[in-house]
């Protein structure tokens, strides 16, 4: 026997004898043998040989042999039938061979299903065998839920490209799932779900909620029915009677026709899918809506003094320290926890940047409402979602509070005249009626409200009167003073001499936005030609700021 079996002299990593044909050889013995192949002084060689270089005993090599040689035949997952065909011996002779194969599946030799009897060699064995190098197995990675879905969700786009009927489909993720029977996901799951198709399709549901995007129905049927089936489950959905649905796993986030038709799964149905990590998806609020304190610019602002007395009393009321002791001596005394502020007054004058800057200084997260996502043409649906604010809102409250160093969010209603207007008595419009519907739901949540919720607008003429009570400060933002649009100029262009700045201050009356734009347009004209404008220029970017051309004489400027 030769001295090395498995790397030569110059410790590379191939081996000295060729593995391709030691299984040639154990193959031409096993074949018709019944299992019982000669034991010839050439058979015990090569089955040494490869037993030491796979790390298996003898029914294990016999399984990697039979099972490397399918690979290069058919390339597809042998039956234990096809194995016992081969050798000639009975099915039952194979199948008693089960903890083998379980053995060589742990050490990712190979895949192996035992409800469907079926086997394959793992790429890893293939390279290893055809490059003539050691085999250095790796353990087999353990398959979390969320891998789980992800490869469900794969199988779903797979068969896009493919001619898989909708049942073949499902028999691929019968057999993913009996795979990994052990994910307490899956025990749960077929535990209360035991319809397989609507398993399935809870499955790529759950997985579209991890990238917090919903699911659109009509393709999730598709990917998962028949067309005979189609209709019948897109019926169950669109009048509410699926068990997704009645079971409170999903609900509508937009409800039309089938096409256009999105679900969202709810609080209970993360529960349900994330067990134990939920706190770490514990949020239905959307990214682009959530800004954290860390990612607000700190900004100077410039008030009226009146104003900036306001302002400074909110700094203080929202700060940790003074608001936990608020809100725990208000809930002692029986009274509301919430604290609503409405900031109001002319466009550009600094509302929702002093929002900004509040959150920034407390160290609060800003959860900003989306007002084009909260109304719907869909009966019902407007005030689902504008209810749905308020129920992610406090589930985010929850989460945050939870922390060691939690804070309290800011809901903020920028422009929340969209949502807060009048209501109507004109009984017979469904829109009006929507409408009063969401006002009766908003006073309703702000009545309750435990949090901090800030609004803005320009026209609180819009409204309601009802609204009024509920908030417990109200700001009017005055239009800028002199002084202070001078402080503005003079902190936005510092170049400018103070005669300069009293000049512009003077002649145009602009809010501190305004104010903004004209500093914005000399940035680009500086960036495009190279030079600072001069302020002839400055004054005729001025000039043009407003939209009705006479606004500048009619404040005076002197042309």
């Amino acid at each position: 026997m030769e001295k090395s079996l498995t790397r030569s002299t110059d410790n590379s990593q191939k081996i000295r004898w060729n593995v391709l044909n030691h299984i040639h050889t154990l193959l031409d013995s096993l074949v018709n043998s019944a299992l019982e192949p000669r034991r010839t002084s050439l058979y015990q060689t090569t089955l040494q040989r490869l037993s030491e270089y796979f790390n298996t005993n003898e029914a294990q090599t016999w399984i990697v042999c039979v099972a490397i040689l399918n690979h290069f035949t058919t390339n597809c997952d042998i039956q234990l039938s096809e194995f016992a065909n081969f050798v000639e011996t009975s099915v039952l002779k194979i199948a008693e061979m089960n903890s083998d194969f379980v053995s060589l599946k742990n050490r990712n030799i190979i895949d192996y299903s035992e409800t469907d009897s079926s086997f394959k060699i793992t790429g890893q064995v293939i390279k290893a065998v055809l490059n003539n190098e050691i085999l250095k197995p790796s353990e087999r990675k353990r398959v979390t839920y969320l891998d789980f879905v992800a490869k469900a969700a794969h199988k779903y786009e797979g068969r896009k490209y493919t001619d898989d009927t909708c049942d073949q489909l499902a028999d691929q993720l019968k057999e993913l799932e009996d795979k990994n029977a052990d994910i307490p996901f899956i025990m749960r799951s077929k535990d209360f779900i035991q319809d397989d198709k609507t398993r399935f399709m809870f499955y790529d549901m759950c997985n579209d909620s991890l990238s917090g995007m919903p699911s659109c129905l009509a393709s999730t049927i598709e990917d998962i029915y028949e067309d005979s089936e189609k209709y019948f489950i897109a019926k169950e959905f669109l009048d509410e009677k699926h068990l997704l649905i009645t079971c409170g796993f999903f609900e509508f986030e937009k409800k039309g026709n089938l096409l256009e038709a999105t679900l969202r799964i709810t609080e209970k149905g993360k529960k349900f899918f994330l067990d134990e990590d939920y706190e770490l998806y514990a949020s239905n609020i959307d990214d682009k809506l959530l800004k954290k304190p860390e990612s607000i610019k700190s900004k100077k602002l410039f008030y009226s003094p009146q104003n900036q007395k306001q302002v400074e009393d909110l700094y203080k009321i929202l700060s940790q320290s003074k608001y936990k002791q608020i809100t725990k001596r208000l809930e002692q005394q029986a009274l509301p926890r919430g604290i609503a502020i409405m900031l109001h007054g002319a466009p550009g004058c600094g509302k929702t940047e002093t929002v900004y800057q509040l959150a920034k200084k407390t160290g609060r997260c800003i959860v900003q409402v989306d007002i084009s996502q909260t109304k719907s043409c869909w009966v019902g649906e407007s005030e689902k979602l504008i209810k749905k604010v308020f129920t992610d809102y406090r589930d985010l409250c929850k989460k945050i509070e939870g922390q060691p160093k939690g804070r309290t969010p800011i809901l903020l209603f920028n422009e929340c005249d969209a949502v807060f207007s009048k209501r109507m008595n004109v009984s017979h419009s469904n829109t009006t009626q929507m409408e009063n519907a969401m006002q009766n739901i908003i006073l309703e949540e702000m009545e309750k409200l435990e949090g901090i919720l800030i609004a803005t607008t320009n026209l609180t003429e819009n409204l309601d009167p009802a609204f009024e009570r509920r908030f417990l400060f109200k700001i009017r933002f005055e239009n800028l003073t002199v002084e202070a649009k001078k402080a503005i100029w003079k902190n936005k262009m510092s170049y400018l001499s103070s005669s300069q700045v009293e000049k512009l201050a003077g002649a145009f009356n602009f809010s501190g936005g305004e104010i903004d734009n004209i500093v914005r347009k000399a940035q680009m004209k500086e960036i495009v030609s190279g030079q600072r404008p001069a302020f002839y220029e400055i004054e005729e970017l001025c000039r043009n700021e407003k939209l009705v051309s006479n606004t500048a004489r009619q404040m005076g400027f002197a042309l």
